[in-house]
């Protein structure tokens, strides 16, 4: 026996119709709300990354304010293997300029997560334990609450590592080749760099773990923590150019420490040649930029 479906009236069409989309409209809003908290918290991750490059380049620029580093073993100045021994015997002057971290961590608040736009500023640097006013809109949600609300949830830590480079360290260990004077005595050359040298810097933001919309989207939320490592192999360099500089460099060129022909046996010739008498062997003298080409 075949039983015929009775046909749905229309107000039950419409009922069905109603329901769908108000269930439609709830799934996409959650899905929508969920896109968008996932593109923020991308952002986040974003801003990591660009962080820790920032602080990894710093740290080739200025040397690191915290001589006591690291926890274990002699300070960073102490040991002629950094950055901050080797400037303690060949450049003083470059010890003034220095970060620690807390300071590189200020900057990266300031430069790195606030509004577009926002200017740098020489007092960027300046420590504060509270967030910039002024964060990036993608680093709140829908409602403008901050995705990152305390700034201890922000961590920028910086330390120097061995890059392992055991043909650099034959080299500035000891003399690398030597020139005989013209007594016959023997000139070494050598050149005294810092081989540990590998500077890496890293940055954390723990994100959304106090942010009501996505505890609300997610009630077992516990939040995101983003870390990102940058690691640079830096060159140690002087900006003050100090006669301290060149007495480096003359380490490396034995002519300029040692008369390799005695001035006796060419001055003679000068009668000839007036430029002799001025003649020098292995001269050292900074290289200087002509005014006019470093204001163009």
């Amino acid at each position: 026996m075949i039983r015929m479906q009775k046909p749905l009236r229309a107000g039950q069409h419409g009922q069905a119709m109603a329901e769908f989309v108000v269930l439609a409209v709830f799934v996409l809003s959650v899905l929508l709300l969920a896109i968008v908290s996932l593109a923020k918290l991308n952002d986040v991750r974003n801003k990591v990354l660009m962080g820790s490059r920032y602080a990894a380049w710093e740290r080739t620029l200025w040397i690191d304010g915290n001589f006591n580093k690291p926890e274990s073993g002699p300070p960073a100045w102490e040991d002629p293997a950094t950055d901050q021994g080797w400037y303690s015997q060949y450049g003083p002057n470059a010890l003034a300029a220095r970060k620690d971290d807390i300071e590189l961590k200020a900057e990266f608040l300031r430069r790195v997560v606030t509004a577009n736009g926002e200017p740098l500023r020489k007092t960027d640097r300046e420590v504060s334990y509270s967030l910039p006013k002024n964060l990036q809109a993608m680093w709140h949600d829908h409602s403008g609450k901050a995705l990152v609300g305390r700034s201890d949830e922000v961590r920028v830590v910086s330390d120097v590592r061995d890059p392992g480079a055991e043909a650099l360290r034959a080299q500035t260990a000891g003399p690398f080749g030597s020139v005989n004077d013209s007594r016959g005595r023997a000139v070494v050359a050598r050149m005294n760099l810092s081989t540990r040298n590998l500077q890496r810097a890293a940055v954390s933001v723990d994100a959304g773990a106090r942010n009501p919309a996505l505890v609300r989207l997610w009630p077992t939320f516990k939040g995101l923590t983003f870390t990102d490592t940058t690691v640079m192999l830096s060159n140690t360099w002087m900006p003050e150019g100090t006669d301290s500089h060149q007495a480096l460099f003359a380490q490396a060129v034995p002519a300029s420490r040692a008369n390799l022909v005695e001035p006796g046996q060419y001055r003679q010739l000068a009668i000839y040649a007036p430029e002799i008498a001025d003649l020098q062997f292995g001269r050292l003298a900074p290289d200087v930029v002509p005014y006019e080409r470093v204001s163009q």
